[in-house]
């Protein structure tokens, strides 16, 4: 159903693509944000029709259905942990 959205995280489960438990942010999928994501967000962010909706899903910092640069600078607060 494309309205349900079972963790919670503001993006329904099978509109946006399977994020499921991932961290937003986490496109190496350490667990965590971190200097090694950079150069895959990065890549996502320029090139967004690239990717398949779990990478866009993870890589869509703002929540807004969009993976541009208005989610660069969320992407650093998750990287320098604000």
């Amino acid at each position: 159903e494309c309205d349900l959205d079972t963790n919670g995280d503001g993006i329904p489960d099978d509109c946006n693509g399977p994020c499921g438990n991932e961290q937003v942010g986490d496109l190496n999928g350490s667990g965590t944000v971190e200097l090694g994501d950079l150069v895959d967000f990065s890549a996502v962010v320029l090139e967004p029709n690239s990717y398949p909706p779990g990478v866009l899903c993870v890589a869509d910092i703002n929540l807004d259905s969009a993976v541009d640069g208005n989610d660069i600078q969320g992407f650093v607060d998750l990287l320098i942990g604000q």
